[in-house]
């Protein structure tokens, strides 16, 4: 009999976990693994479901519960964790599941699973979680985080996200592995090759991904601004920030210069055509967008945030990872990768490779039976 997994994830959406998700479900499938995405929101975007090549099921949830008054509503879900871990080993036993991949966020939901399963963490949790410095709450939430990230198995996509766990959270080292997110270099090429009908007329920066806080386009459209090199600026994304960024780009006198055209299905074409991909992130976990623009041949310029840039960019490209919301380091580097392009040597490809992405996947639920 096969192995039988499902990947557990909120909904289907125009986020990095969804394309993770996407390739990573393809690779075990063609391996022979019996794969099923499970998710518990119906699917935001039913194009890119369309291109699972795997089950999608949808796990049956309570009506949405009233949110107790003392409790973050990122912390509530968790008094209803013992139900809704039970919807998971129920669906489970029903379906002949052998093991379930918990991805993200939605742990906090579903860490009382009993069924063999894992958490695969793709954030510097410390990062997501705990307060400010000096905060009374630290300690407290350290230890939530620790009782729950270390009642089962933890992937984290990066070796920043492993140590944070082990630094900040105290979860034994060898409870948590790392399985770098899977990278469909081809198939991003082919992408890449496609026409963009609304491409600026002059060379142009890229920045991907949600208009997010944490993503940081005010640091960026503020870098921009003072960089001095004679180009655009594309920010390819969607979210509620976005009439804040064209506000910020117009005081800043570059509003004609800075594109914010929102989702696009095919972020690569653009990144082929760019002069460099730009990442102002406060933090990540492996930010699979600088390996897709890498891949379509750009060069990337970074913040050094924890965690997963550095993990990337080594050796003389280190030099283009620059302080977390430090503006005019992040222009220097801007104006540094237009004067000195660089591209990714090939064999630093290999660790992303679905096929070796999935069986690293596959044997970890084999060992954790």
């Amino acid at each position: 009999m096969p192995l039988k997994v499902a990947h557990l994830t909120d909904s289907i959406s125009n986020n990095g976990v969804t394309r993770v998700l996407l390739t990573l479900t393809r690779a075990m499938a063609a391996r022979g693994v019996d794969t099923t995405l499970l998710i518990f929101r119906p699917a935001e975007n039913k194009a890119l479901a369309d291109q699972f090549e795997c089950e999608i099921k949808l796990l049956e949830m309570p009506a949405d519960r009233p949110r107790h008054r003392f409790w973050n509503s990122k912390w509530d879900v968790l008094r209803f964790a013992g139900e809704d871990s039970a919807l998971v080993d129920d669906w489970a036993r029903e379906n002949s599941a052998d093991f379930v991949f918990i991805h993200g966020r939605p742990i906090l939901r579903f860490f009382r699973t009993r069924t063999a399963h894992a958490v695969v963490a793709h954030n510097t949790k410390s990062k997501m979680f705990l307060p400010g410095f000096g905060s009374p709450r630290r300690p407290l939430i350290r230890s939530r985080v620790h009782r729950i990230y270390s009642s089962q198995p933890v992937i984290s996509v990066s070796e920043g996200i492993r140590q944070d766990f082990i630094d900040e959270f105290a979860i034994r080292p060898d409870s948590i592995e790392t399985i770098y997110n899977p990278i469909d270099i081809d198939q991003i090429r082919q992408l890449a090759a496609e026409d963009v009908p609304d491409l600026p007329a002059r060379p142009f920066f890229v920045a991907a991904g949600s208009a997010r806080r944490v993503k940081r386009y005010d640091i960026l459209i503020r870098a921009f601004a003072r960089c001095g090199v004679d180009a655009d600026l594309v920010i390819l994304g969607q979210g509620e920030k976005l009439d804040e960024y064209r506000k910020l780009a117009n005081r800043l006198g570059v509003g004609a210069r800075v594109h914010l055209p929102g989702y696009r299905p095919n972020p690569y074409a653009f990144f082929r055509r760019a002069l460099a991909l730009v990442v102002s992130s406060d933090y990540e976990g492996l930010p699979t967008g600088i390996i897709e623009a890498l891949a379509c041949g750009i060069p990337v310029v970074s913040t050094d945030c924890p965690s997963g840039p550095r993990e990337i960019l080594q050796d003389d490209m280190a030099d283009f990872l620059v302080p977390v919301r430090n503006v005019p380091a992040l222009a220097n580097a801007m104006q540094k990768v237009v004067r000195q392009p660089y591209t990714y040597p090939e064999e630093l490809f290999a660790k992303f490779e679905p096929s070796r992405v999935a069986d690293a996947y596959q044997q970890f639920a084999a060992r954790h039976l």
